[in-house]
């Protein structure tokens, strides 16, 4: 089996941190490798465009499956050391209800908490923007 890849924007330093924080917390037995855009090899190991890519980060997991957005942080938390109870969360009824549309919102909003705007899509309000 293959190992789990987490494609995040590598030019967005909001995204970087996050990058950076889940490669320090990993558990050194998890799977699981990371992959900044614009690498164009994002799009073919996730079977998804560069535009889907850069809206939400996504894990393409050990099954070929891939998950985005909130679903995804919750289950990278599988790799992380002591995350597997968090991980468990996504299950609870009306989590995933609350958990989609904060994801959505700090990720339509990722400029006012780090990144310039100038590779992320994201104008003054930061709201997201076709590129």
């Amino acid at each position: 089996m293959r190992p789990a890849v987490l494609v995040y924007d590598g030019l967005c330093p909001f995204c970087t941190r996050w990058a950076d924080r889940i490669r320090r917390w990993k558990s050194r037995k998890a799977p699981l490798e990371f992959l900044a855009l614009p690498d164009p090899a994002a799009s073919l190991i996730s079977g998804k465009s560069m535009q889907e890519l850069s809206e939400a980060m996504h894990l393409v997991l050990e099954d070929g499956r891939v998950v985005a957005g909130a679903r995804a942080a919750f289950e990278i938390l599988r790799f992380v050391k002591g995350g597997f109870a968090f991980h468990l969360l996504w299950r609870v009824p009306g989590v995933p209800l609350i958990a989609n549309p904060v994801y959505r919102f700090v990720a339509a909003r990722r400029r006012r908490v780090g990144c310039d705007g100038t590779h992320c899509g994201l104008n003054v309000d930061g709201d997201a923007q076709p590129r």
